[in-house]
């Protein structure tokens, strides 16, 4: 205990450093140069660690079940969203998946996996979570029965309400690295969950350098077992 205090002591003015940064402004007149390049990194950590602590653990153990029940993974987005989208689709196939990235989702490609008994899983990318593109897109899953996770920063969103999955992404301040930070906030989020998954899913390892074909063949592998 003795110890605990005197590392305390020795931190705290460091930890009161750190938490008076976190309302920083950093285009303010006052901010220099050097303080803008020191404390440009702390806003997109805590934008990811504010994401972080809203999400419980069961929600995302619920979401990497819904991943691996997948046979594939359509993730829609436009503009900035369709760039992460994209990202995204082949870091899921980088471990074993099938993941498609879409800028308004493909009717006919929907329906040929409805027709071939296929279950998808949409992700939804929307910063605003008012685009109508988007919109549109959620009633065309929501009228084929194909679930979607929506991940946006927009709580009010009207696409909150017939998602199976919201993931809500904080910013620490908003300014004009907003962009940027729902970029690295949603990675980090998507990383953190192949990550699961791949702890859950060891023979991953065992292939990590073989091709992209070798790669789908793990996806049956892949299914975390269910409670009996």
């Amino acid at each position: 205990y003795s110890e605990f205090r005197y590392q305390f002591a020795s931190e705290y003015q460091a930890l009161m450093y750190q938490e008076s940064k976190n309302n920083f402004d950093l285009f303010s007149e006052e901010t220099s140069l050097d303080e803008l390049i020191e404390r440009m990194p702390l806003s997109f950590f805590r934008s990811v660690e504010q994401t972080m602590t809203t999400l419980e653990k069961q929600q995302m153990l619920r979401i990497v079940r819904k991943i691996n029940d997948a046979d594939e993974i359509i993730i829609d987005g436009t503009s900035l969203s369709y760039k992460i989208a994209d990202l995204l689709a082949y870091k899921f196939t980088d471990v074993g998946f099938i993941a498609r990235a879409f800028s308004g989702v493909s009717w006919s490609h929907l329906t040929a996996l409805k027709e071939k008994n296929k279950k998808a899983l949409a992700i939804i990318i929307s910063f605003s979570g008012e685009n109508k593109l988007m919109l549109n897109d959620t009633k065309i899953l929501k009228d084929l029965g194909i679930p979607y996770i929506l991940v946006s920063s927009n709580i009010d969103s009207p696409m909150v309400k017939d998602a199976n999955e919201f993931i809500r992404i904080f910013f620490s301040q908003v300014d004009y690295l907003s962009s940027s930070r729902f970029g690295t906030v949603v990675q980090a989020i998507f990383d953190n969950l192949i990550a699961i998954n791949i702890h859950f899913n060891k023979n991953y390892f065992k292939s990590h350098h073989k091709n992209v074909e070798d790669a789908f063949e793990l996806t049956e592998s892949m299914k975390i077992p269910k409670k009996d």
